[in-house]
């Protein structure tokens, strides 16, 4: 899966570990593995980060996340 931004000098992002969870709605998961229509839903305080997969989305199968 290609980004859809491209970043220069990678040294220059700054990565963060993720603290909260929250839901998202969307119509549909694109050919190219891309949430459609999507929107805030609500915060998931009931959930851990660690908790949350990929293959927990609806229509993702077929999409390679590297």
């Amino acid at each position: 899966m290609v980004a859809p931004f491209q970043i220069e000098n990678m040294d220059r992002a700054t990565w963060l570990e993720p603290k909260l969870v929250c839901e998202v709605i969307y119509q549909v998961v694109t050919g190219d593995c891309r949430l459609r229509m999507s929107s805030f839903h609500r915060l998931r305080l009931d959930k851990s980060p660690s908790e949350c997969t990929i293959d927990q989305i609806e229509g993702i199968g077929k999409c390679f996340i590297t």
